[in-house]
Parts: C-alpha cells; sequence; structure tokens
C-alpha cells in the first residue's frame, strides 16, 4: 500500500496540544468522506525527536492511488495553519517509512473515523464536523430569498446615497455666487447631481438585471481554485458529485468552437446577458447567457445551489 507524510510546523500550531490542532487543520483541509478505507498514523518525526526540527507528521496509507494523488495534491495547494512550507511538506517513499510514527485511525466506509487509538483524534473529526463544510449549500428558495435581501440592501445604500448627490448638488447649484468662483460653484452642484443620478442607474439598469456585484465576492477573492470540477455533497442525501462550479459554457458564435466562461458563482438571474466572453480559438467577443452555479445530484435529483467555492 502507497503511504503519504504531511509535515506541521509545532510552533505554528501552538506548541501546547499540537497533534490535536494539526489534526483539525488536516481534516478541515481534506473531507474524510473523500478517502474511505484509509489509514492514519502520526507522531514527531525522527528530525524532530533528535532535536534538528520541529515537525510533527500526519500520515496517510491506502491501496487506491487516485485517493492518495488527490490527498497529495490537497495539501499540495492548502494553505491551513502549521503546514510545513509546500516544498517540504511532503513525505514519500523511503522518508516516510523510516518515520516512526503510530497507527492512529481508519477512515470508515461513510468517511467516519473508525478504531481510534486516540481519543482526541476523534474530537478533532468531531469538532471539524461541527462546523460544517466550508461549501454552503442552498435550496432555490433559500438562495432567492438571500437574493431578495441583498438586492433591497443594495438598492437602500444607493438610494441614500442618491438623496445626498441631490441635497449637495441643490444646495450649490441654486446659490447666487458672482463671478467666476460662484459660477464654478454652480456648476458643481450640477454636475454632483448628474453624477448622484448616474450611479444609481448604473447600478441597477444595465441588461435589465441587479447589479452584478455579489454579495460572496469577497469570499471568492480569497479562493483561488484551479480545477473546474470539484466534489460537492448533495445536502439532501450527502452523495458526492463532480461538479463544475463558477464556469459556464458556450459555443462561439463566430467559429462555433466550444468554450468555458468563468463566472464565480454570481447570483444574477439565469437570463442575464453577459458582455466580453472571448472565444479561446478566434478571440470573438460573444453575448452569452450566465447562470449560478447549480447542479442536480445524480442520486436524488434535488437541484442545489453552490453559493461558496469549496474548498
Amino acid at each position: 500500500m502507497a503511504k503519504l507524510g504531511i509535515l506541521f510546523n509545532i510552533e505554528e500550531l501552538g506548541g501546547g496540544l499540537y497533534g490535536y490542532e494539526a489534526y483539525k487543520n488536516f481534516f478541515e483541509t481534506m473531507d474524510t468522506r473523500k478517502m474511505p478505507g484509509v489509514v492514519l498514523y502520526d507522531g514527531d518525526t525522527r528530525a524532530t525527536l533528535s532535536g534538528g526540527q520541529n515537525t510533527y507528521c500526519i500520515a496517510v496509507e491506502s491501496e487506491d492511488a487516485k485517493a492518495m494523488e488527490a490527498i497529495k495534491n490537497k495539501f499540495l495547494l492548502a494553505s491551513a495553519k502549521g503546514l510545513a512550507p509546500a516544498n517540504e511538506r511532503i513525505l514519500e517513499g523511503a522518508q516516510i517509512e523510516s518515520e516512526p510514527l503510530v497507527l492512529s485511525a481508519q477512515v470508515g466506509p461513510a468517511g467516519e473515523l473508525v478504531n481510534c487509538k486516540t481519543g482526541w483524534v476523534l474530537e478533532a473529526w468531531n469538532e471539524t464536523r461541527k462546523k460544517g463544510s466550508r461549501v454552503e449549500l442552498l435550496t432555490k428558495k433559500d438562495f432567492q430569498k438571500r437574493r431578495r435581501v441583498y438586492i433591497r440592501n443594495e438598492f437602500i445604500k444607493s438610494g441614500i446615497g442618491l438623496v445626498i448627490f441631490l441635497v449637495f448638488g441643490a444646495l450649490f447649484s441654486g446659490k447666487e455666487f458672482e463671478g467666476t468662483a460662484g459660477a464654478c460653484l454652480g456648476l458643481f452642484g450640477y454636475l454632483m447631481m448628474l453624477v448622484g443620478l448616474e450611479l444609481f442607474v448604473l447600478r441597477f439598469i444595465p441588461l435589465g438585471s441587479i447589479h452584478k456585484e455579489p454579495f460572496e465576492r469577497s469570499v471568492l477573492r480569497s479562493q483561488n481554485q484551479p480545477s473546474w470540477f470539484h466534489s460537492v455533497a448533495c445536502p439532501s442525501c450527502q452523495h458526492t458529485n463532480q461538479v463544475n462550479v463558477g464556469y459556464c459554457e458556450f459555443t462561439c458564435q463566430k467559429c462555433g468552437g466550444g468554450n468555458r466562461h468563468r463566472s464565480p458563482l454570481n447570483i444574477n438571474p439565469p437570463d442575464t446577458l453577459t458582455k466580453g466572453a472571448t472565444c479561446v480559438s478566434c478571440n470573438a467577443l460573444n453575448e452569452i447567457k450566465d447562470r449560478p452555479a447549480t447542479f442536480t445530484c445524480e442520486n436524488c435529483g434535488q437541484e442545489v445551489i453552490v453559493e461558496k467555492m469549496p474548498a
């Protein structure tokens, strides 16, 4: 069976119950439902025991080569607290075989921990389960409700800004000032009113839709996902689906080539036109119809909207 080790820096884990903290970060980074049958090992590294380093290792062992590759790639890209630098954090082959690690637990067929040798490993796993998945799954009803609240709040904020621009603009433009200074102040007042109206209109009128700034944009900016497809669990039956989130497909109107357009989990209505989708083959601009990231569960058939990018 293949074996793979992930290194953690003990000092960055807090130094106290560092094993517990390492497992919490491990389980938050890698969902155990994606690695059934994997055996877990842990312990201080040989270099730590000899005083040369201060690192802790969690190792995984499995006969499933694809699962091991997925775990390796996941942790190479991860930024969880305490992980060793990317070029040092993975131990393989003779490196991991020489480490004095002890058996910790095994992952069951449904992703549950079984045969735990220490209670704090199970406690760390339970703690991450309480927090829930980093992917927030909403039904269509909940999603539409959140979108209505978002639009209402944006409308109120923009309306307040419009009133402020109009009031100050009217004050300046209505004053009787003499000379060049008066003319400039009057012009400034009219410009303020025009800017206020323009900002309000540009926020809500283009393409007959709502403003394109989604309420999860700050979350999306912080997550750089290299893959188009992600494993996402259905909230009803927990079946794992391979989902194309954050992209919509379109055929180029000029050359007929197939394309994927990045549309990161927007909250626009499905029929919102998005200009500027460029064909990768001929560089022609296309008007395409965007849509929120949705999928239909392969197991139970429920349609689900993914609001946040999977971790």
